[in-house]
This record gives C-alpha cells, sequence and structure tokens, in this order.
C-alpha cells in the first residue's frame, strides 16, 4: 500500500523482538520484545459488562503454533520487494525458521486459534508450514543464495503437501478439515488459496468454501467453527475477519457481486467510528471481543483489495 518507512521500521522490530527465541518463533512478544508474558487470573475485577474471568499477559507465549513460521516467512518474502539484499545476520534467521519447520512440522500444535485443550495436527497449521518452505525456496533462488539446505526444503514441502491432501482432507464429507483424520469444519481452511497453496476454484477448495457457508454461517457471518473445545468457557460471536476471508475466496472463484455484497453487508455493522470488533452476534450484531481488533481490519483491507483488482480486470474484459 506503499508505505514502506513503515515496513522497514516492523521488519526490524520483527527481527530485534525474536532474537531471544531463535531460532524458534513464539506466537506472541510484548512491544519491548520480551518472550515471557506470564498469564493471571484477576479474580477481584470484571471487564466489559461484567465479563469474567479477567486475565493480565498471554499464556500462549508458552504453546507451540506452527502457522507463525509460515506468517513470518510470507511476510519477509512480501518485503523482498524493497530488499536488494539481506544481510547475512537476516539470511541466517530466515535459514533458521526454515529448518526448525522441517523439524517441527509434522507434531501437533494449539493452531491460529490457540486452542488451550489439546494441541492436535490443524491442517491450517501444515498448510503454513507449506507457506513458510515455498517462501524460502522462492527467496533462495531470488537472491541466488547457495551453499543452503534447498533440497531438504524442496524434499519437506512435498511431504507436507502429501500429507494434507491425504489427511486434511475427507473424501467422504468432501471437504478439508479441521485437523488431520477428522470430519470438523474449521474457517481458518478458507486461508488456502489467499496464502497460494491452491486456487479457490479447484474442486476441493470450492467445496470446503461451500460447506463453510453451509454450515458455519448465521444470518451472514460465519463463525471460527462449531462443537469443538477449544479449552475455554463462554459462547463465542461469529468471527468477522472469517467474512473476508470468503470475501477473498469469492472474488478468486469469480463470485465478484456475492463477494461486493457480502462485503458491505459486513461493513455496515462497524461502529460510529468506522471500527471492527473481534467478533459479533448475529442475532443482535453487537460488536464483542477485542475492540479494535487488527485482524479483522487487516481482512477488510484486504478483501477491498481484491474485490477493486476483481471490479478493474472486469472493466478492462468488458
Amino acid at each position: 500500500m506503499g508505505y514502506h518507512e513503515e515496513t522497514h521500521v516492523y521488519m526490524n522490530w520483527i527481527l530485534h523482538a525474536t532474537q531471544l527465541t531463535r531460532p524458534r518463533l513464539q506466537v506472541v512478544y510484548n512491544v519491548f520484545g520480551h518472550s515471557r508474558m506470564n498469564e493471571k487470573v484477576c479474580d477481584w475485577l470484571k471487564g466489559y459488562r461484567n465479563s469474567t474471568p479477567v486475565h493480565i499477559g498471554n499464556a500462549a507465549h508458552d504453546q507451540f503454533q506452527l502457522d507463525v513460521y509460515g506468517e513470518v516467512l510470507d511476510a519477509v518474502y512480501t518485503y523482498s520487494d524493497l530488499v536488494e539484499q539481506f544481510d547475512n545476520d537476516t539470511r541466517k534467521f530466515i535459514i533458521g525458521l526454515g529448518e526448525v519447520i522441517c523439524k517441527l512440522w509434522n507434531q501437533p500444535d494449539e493452531g491460529i486459534w490457540e486452542i488451550r485443550s489439546s494441541p492436535v495436527h490443524h491442517t491450517h497449521s501444515k498448510v503454513l508450514a507449506w507457506v513458510g518452505l515455498d517462501r524460502i525456496i522462492k527467496l533462495c533462488r531470488k537472491y541466488n543464495w547457495s551453499n543452503l539446505p534447498i533440497q531438504m526444503f524442496e524434499n519437506v514441502l512435498k511431504d507436507i503437501q502429501e500429507q494434507i491432501e491425504l489427511k486434511g482432507f475427507n473424501k467422504e464429507l468432501n471437504h478439508y478439515t479441521s485437523h488431520f483424520n477428522g470430519r470438523d469444519l474449521d474457517a481458518s481452511l478458507l486461508i488456502l488459496p489467499l496464502v497460494e497453496y491452491c486456487t479457490a476454484s479447484s474442486p476441493r477448495m470450492e467445496s470446503t468454501r461451500k460447506n463453510i457457508q453451509d454450515l458455519l454461517s448465521s444470518k451472514s457471518f460465519l463463525y471460527r467453527h462449531v462443537n469443538i473445545n477449544d479449552g475455554l468457557p463462554g459462547k463465542e460471536g461469529a468471527f468477522i475477519v472469517c467474512n473476508f476471508w470468503l470475501i477473498e475466496n469469492l472474488v478468486q472463484s469469480g463470485h465478484l457481486n456475492q463477494a461486493i455484497d457480502l462485503f458491505n453487508n459486513t461493513i455496515q455493522y462497524a461502529s460510529p467510528g468506522g471500527l471492527l470488533s473481534e467478533e459479533i452476534d448475529p442475532d443482535t450484531n453487537e460488536l464483542l471481543g477485542n475492540y479494535p481488533q487488527g485482524f479483522s481490519h487487516i481482512g477488510l483491507i484486504n478483501a477491498a483489495l481484491a474485490i477493486d483488482e476483481a471490479f478493474k480486470q472486469s472493466k478492462k474484459t468488458a
């Protein structure tokens, strides 16, 4: 979007924050780059509208979330458009992330939603592991990096994809699943074409999208999942970013008008200040959860850009 100075600053922060945990990553660091964020329950406090329990800190700092490796490496690859060459320390950091993926990709994790019940083999996490290796291989070719384990990265990349298609897709139900050898759906599966693992119009992805729309939706909003024990009490609302993932899928699979309708319907529930929360109650349209939520706004921006690009292309071919 042209914010190059901010991009450089943020990438420098990532390189600084991860120094204490390299070559591994954790899902959350504080703004100073500290890696310990012990969580405690403050039972003497009440949150918004008397919600409880109030937590300080974040226990996710101790979780294993495989997907963060793919997220960071995808960001580095995008950032590479602004970089003529990475320095040796950054290149070592990048390759180190790839080596960690090769070691850990076949282990269960807590996943993108930071499940607090028990680790499982999340399909989304495996896809993001695939993304991480795919982006490293592209970086190696782009910068002509030599004396690196590229063959290992390529072999593991192939293994991950084979396992995803074998264990992360349920042929009986005809959709990708929340975790390997499972039956449940998860809206995070909408990410697959957005990170270029597959195309949105591929038969398996089309069927997955349609199942998500049928089984996870309520009054034009999507839940992350249903009937899954996440280890936390209470009932959650629909997750707003999932709508924007769906919109991008609709755009990429040729359903532009449907994507525009859903986009307009979603943004009408933003606050008077134009802000979105983490979740929404489909029955009352009340904004719930963290507010404002960066995840929701990132999804909005990406969906808007996707619609704009597709609209321009449709005008050219009209």
